[in-house]
């Protein structure tokens, strides 16, 4: 989704939303870390109660959901996903809408949340101590 992001990044506006699998994901700030540690980049919803969920329908992890330039959901998709096919649907939709004016290619107003620099680790992960070679390996 990342490239998609950053390829149509004049055209395609993503949000995403965390419906919880599990009850231990549906604290905010634990969403919070999980969205600073991934480096995610468009704004996230926390859907905490499934609301969003039950109000598009949805059925799996993780869902698609394609809306137009006037707010009309047009299209879904279920399951994981190769980015070919949606690379060229994306393309197709934004020549569509294009023709008929309705891209705004404006900047949206979103920014993002950076996790603080305090330190030069963002969020070690793992440690392994190499003692032959008198190394440290830490995966951030």
């Amino acid at each position: 989704m990342r490239k998609l992001e950053r390829k149509y990044s004049r055209e395609l506006a993503v949000v995403g939303v965390h419906s919880p699998k599990f009850v231990a994901e549906q604290d905010t700030e634990s969403v919070r870390q999980a969205i600073l540690r991934l480096n995610v980049g468009h704004p996230v919803v926390n859907d905490r109660d499934f609301r969003v969920w039950q109000a598009y329908a949805v059925r799996a992890w993780p869902t698609l959901m394609f809306v137009d330039p006037a707010g009309k959901v047009i299209g879904r998709h279920e399951g994981e996903f190769s980015l070919e096919p949606f690379d060229r649907l994306i393309a197709e939709m934004i020549a569509e809408f294009d023709a008929r004016g309705l891209v705004d290619r404006r900047p949206l107003d979103v920014t993002s949340e950076r996790a603080a620099a305090d330190t030069p680790l963002r969020f070690p992960g793992k440690v392994l101590a190499d003692a032959a070679s008198g190394r440290l390996f830490v995966s951030d």
